[in-house]
């Protein structure tokens, strides 16, 4: 569980006597998971950029990524699709 250290996790089981090696793994597969999951081409596809400069809303996943990664402009937000 050392090279999971950066992230807190709450993990809840309804068995006591849980074995270290098989809790051990489920957090390693709870960690591969949520990697996959959190990446930075899922957060663009979740999201989009209304633009109020331009009039306009941006959906393609690699303009997301542009805006995102430029400095902040005035008037430009991220929108959760969800």
């Amino acid at each position: 569980m050392n090279a999971f250290n950066n992230r807190d996790l709450i993990i809840l089981s309804k068995y006591m006597d849980t074995n270290t090696a098989a809790f051990e793994q489920q957090v390693r597969s709870i960690h591969a998971m949520l990697y996959l999951v959190e990446g930075t081409e899922q957060f663009c596809q979740a999201h989009e950029v209304i633009d109020l400069n331009h009039y306009r809303i941006i959906q393609k996943s690699y303009l997301v990524r542009k805006i995102i990664s430029d400095p902040i402009k005035p008037f430009v937000f991220l929108f959760n699709k969800n």
